[in-house]
């Protein structure tokens, strides 16, 4: 609670004045340092609780990996990453991610497509290759756009999204490249793939509100209908 609230000190009080510390424990002050900045100190703890007799399980590795990636420390976080297995801990798609996210934040996207093809099947997820895309398109690397929009077409096609699909679509449109967009689009049409609608979430008191783009037209038309319903009644 107090991690999740920046009050890094009041956490590590209560934690320091745990007679009994698990990895659970450990994992929580390890994720709370991380996130707000000192992974220098988390880092230490990780080291620590191995000194104290306990195991770090898949959820302490997310953390101290993560933690690396807040800061940027590559090196560390990527002989971590490596270091699963030798604990016995498999590695999933969160923390294939992660890897992914060290890489390229360190300017490393070419390094970091070259790591996700070698996982072979084991990368074949859209949140692996949806976090490499951003990195590439924050970069502007547009080969690389183009290559891993190709792959998470692929990928996501059994699941009928079209996200992907209107992506690559604007990557052609930025190039001039109308015709691809075009025969992109077609094909989208084809297979009934739609894009989903955008929506945001805001929570007023204890009701949770979710808006969409044209709420007012939305609403409006609602309106009129409980009006002609109310004329016919």
């Amino acid at each position: 609670m107090y991690s999740k609230c920046g009050e890094i000190s009041s956490a590590q009080q209560v934690f320091s004045g745990m007679i009994e510390k698990s990895t659970v424990s450990y994992t929580t002050m390890i994720s709370g340092l991380g996130r707000h900045g000192f992974g220098g100190r988390a880092l230490s703890l990780f080291y620590s609780m191995q000194e104290k007799g306990l195991k770090p399980d898949a959820v302490t590795f997310l953390a101290v990996i993560s933690t690396c990636n807040y800061s940027g420390l590559v090196e560390e976080g990527f002989a971590l990453y490596r270091s699963m297995e030798t604990f016995g801990v498999a590695a999933t798609p969160q923390h294939h991610c992660c890897a992914v996210d060290l890489l390229a934040k360190a300017g490393r996207v070419e390094e970091a497509y070259e790591f996700v093809e070698g996982l072979g099947e084991e990368g074949n997820f859209i949140s692996i290759w949806g976090s490499l895309l951003a990195s590439c398109k924050a970069q502007g690397k547009q080969e690389l756009v183009k290559l891993v929009t190709e792959r998470l077409l692929r990928i996501e096609k059994k699941y009928g999204h079209a996200g992907y699909n209107v992506l690559l679509s604007h990557v052609f449109a930025a190039e001039s490249n109308w015709s691809s967009a075009d025969s992109l689009r077609k094909e989208m049409r084809l297979r009934g793939l739609r894009k989903a609608t955008g929506s945001s979430w805001i929570k007023v008191q204890d009701a949770t509100l979710q808006n969409y783009p044209k709420n007012d037209q939305i609403y409006s038309i609602l309106h009129g209908v409980n009006n002609s319903n109310d004329e016919i009644i």
